[in-house]
């Protein structure tokens, strides 16, 4: 499986969703991939817009702020130059087990094209 991993601010929830305007040729470059290629996944991480709450630390925990959430970019690509909005459930948060679902299904995918 292959992935790219994002920061931002530049993100909103909105119905569900969080929004986010990725860069077109980034999206293209997920829509382009073939069937024969592993799944590539977006793997955004939301920060808070205020710096200084990215992060915190003690000497028990390393904390992030906000959460990674993933997603498969399908379809066809975008003629847009600049960016392309996409629209990534909430319940799409990237967790030891839904990356372990995420492989599972990927393993089925490609079992599937040798059968």
């Amino acid at each position: 499986m292959d992935y790219q991993a994002k920061a931002t601010v530049n993100w909103e929830l909105v119905d569900g969703n969080i929004v986010y305007d990725l860069e077109a040729d980034t999206y293209n470059n997920f829509a382009n991939r073939s069937s024969a290629e592993a799944t590539m996944i977006l793997i955004l991480l939301c920060l808070p817009k205020d710096r200084n709450s990215w992060h915190g630390t003690s000497s028990d925990e390393t904390v992030l702020r906000h959460c990674c959430y993933w997603h498969a970019i399908s379809g066809e690509p975008t003629p847009n130059t600049a960016k392309k909005r996409i629209f990534i459930p909430a319940e799409q948060l990237l967790t030891p087990t839904s990356l372990n679902q995420i492989l599972a299904l990927e393993k089925a995918r490609r079992e599937n094209q040798t059968s």
